[in-house]
């Protein structure tokens, strides 16, 4: 693939726009029992939008080859497919949250690209959050929130016992919480629904919607883990000014179904604890990061290539592991924060690897970490990856599994999803790229911008 040239014909525009979002059957506003509870897995988007902008780029693409005098026209197909899979994902991917610091055990996943992402300790006005993040996507923010949970049978850090809990002593809590003042009218912010919910996987759960007066709009699903009754998760999705402001428009009804359509549907049915995959995998240590191969693949040798990458291979029956470690390219730029984007491109463009089929992608954040992860369904295997970096190296951790092994696909994803990092605190209060940063961004140094707006 010519890079030059791809990168010459450029991205289609970045629009917002709301998507589509179904899910499960639970008690949330917006929830959709048609859809299975593995939606969330499918991290590769199939809209009316991303079909639209398949189709634009089978007419942009076709334009500019017929254009190139003498062109050889039999690249056409690949020229296509190329550009078709970076928009995908740039726009179309999605968001991978594993947490572990403060005592966190959790994994979760938002349906969004990351543009950028951030992790933050407890500070300011509210002591009460042990920890904080989230990323901001194309259609709006995505956070989360860790805080302390009493060890009593109260909600939250009330005397309102949960099994007591509904929809008015919520709000009346929220109001005396958030607007000490009787005068409506004054009112900072307004809870267009408040709820407990019930879910499998979950404990003390409620959901809510507030509107601020600038017209913000936040949505979230609170909850805790059966193994840590003592920290309560608050997920939340805050959508676009623009997506907003459209919503109002709509009525109260419309805009809660619609904020919390995403989280109860691929959100809340992606929770689980992060340390489920220990007790199968073992520890590889390489540089700051700590990857999980699984417990008994064993080690096949180490090569190293001619341009000092050091590979170590692993095998588990027909299972095949390695991990890399090789000297940044002379184009990364650790400040400029492009190697995300830069191992984006050269995975769309080694053909061997994608074998032209759709490529499943995300942008994983263990915690302050942000990592980039592919996945492909080829002729004959399924092949995983993840890629993580320091100021000097790569690191990527692939996992190859033909298709007559009778393995969960998801279990490997899980496995090589999960990475540690020694220096994660130096990551706190910082602004990272995640996948959804394409290099217009990058080159306009609009990373910058956006974390100053914060």
């Amino acid at each position: 693939m010519n890079l030059k040239r791809l990168i010459a014909l450029g991205f289609l525009g970045m629009t917002l726009g709301m998507g589509q979002a179904y899910g499960i059957s639970v008690n949330i506003p917006g929830a959709d029992a048609t859809m299975s509870v593995d939606e969330y897995q499918n991290y590769r988007k199939n809209t009316a939008e991303s079909r639209l902008m398949e189709q634009k780029i089978v007419e942009r693409v076709t334009k500019a080859d017929e254009a190139i005098p003498n062109n050889d026209m039999s690249r056409l197909p690949a020229d296509i497919y190329h550009n078709t899979e970076l928009n995908h994902g740039i726009k179309y991917s999605s968001t991978v949250f594993i947490l572990k610091d403060h005592g966190a055990d959790i994994k979760f996943t938002v349906p969004e690209a990351s543009i950028v992402g951030h992790t933050d300790e407890s500070s300011g006005k509210h002591k009460e959050i042990t920890r904080s993040g989230g990323i901001l996507s194309y259609d709006g923010e995505w956070s989360y929130e860790l805080r302390p949970q009493p060890k009593s049978e109260n909600w939250e850090d009330t005397n309102i016992a949960y099994n007591k809990l509904n929809s008015e002593s919520m709000k009346d809590v929220f109001y005396k919480k958030r607007n000490p003042i009787s005068n409506e009218d004054k009112r900072s912010i307004k809870v267009l629904g408040a709820n407990p919910f019930t879910y499998t996987t979950v404990n003390k759960a409620t959901w809510d919607v507030f509107e601020y007066k600038n017209n913000r709009i936040v949505g979230t699903i609170n909850f805790t883990m059966p193994k840590q009754p003592t920290i309560s998760y608050h997920l939340g999705y805050i959508p676009s000014k623009s997506v907003s402001k459209k919503l109002s428009a709509q009525g109260e009804d419309t805009v809660v179904q619609t904020i919390m359509a995403p989280l109860a549907n691929i959100v809340l049915p992606s929770v689980k604890p992060a340390s489920d995959i220990l007790e199968y995998t073992s520890e590889v240590h390489r540089g700051p990061f700590t990857f999980r191969t699984l417990k008994n693949s064993k080690s096949k040798g180490t090569k190293i290539t001619k341009t000092g990458k050091q590979i170590e291979y692993f095998q588990s029956g027909k299972i095949k592991e390695s991990i890399s470690v090789g000297p940044l390219h002379k184009r990364d730029d650790v400040k400029a924060q492009n190697l995300l984007y830069n191992s984006l491109m050269d995975f769309v463009g080694v053909d061997s690897l994608n074998e032209g089929k759709p490529i499943q992608y995300a942008t994983v954040w263990n915690d302050g970490l942000p990592g980039i992860y592919f996945e492909v369904k080829g002729e004959k295997d399924t092949i995983f990856i993840m890629t993580v970096f320091d100021d000097t190296h790569r690191y990527s951790h692939y996992i190859l599994k033909p298709h007559d092994v009778h393995v969960s696909n998801f279990k490997l994803r899980d496995i090589v999803q999960y990475v540690d990092y020694k220096q994660n605190k130096e990551n706190y209060s910082k602004y990272k790229a995640g996948l959804g940063m394409p290099s217009y961004l990058l080159e306009e140094k609009l990373l910058e911008k956006i974390a100053n707006k914060k």
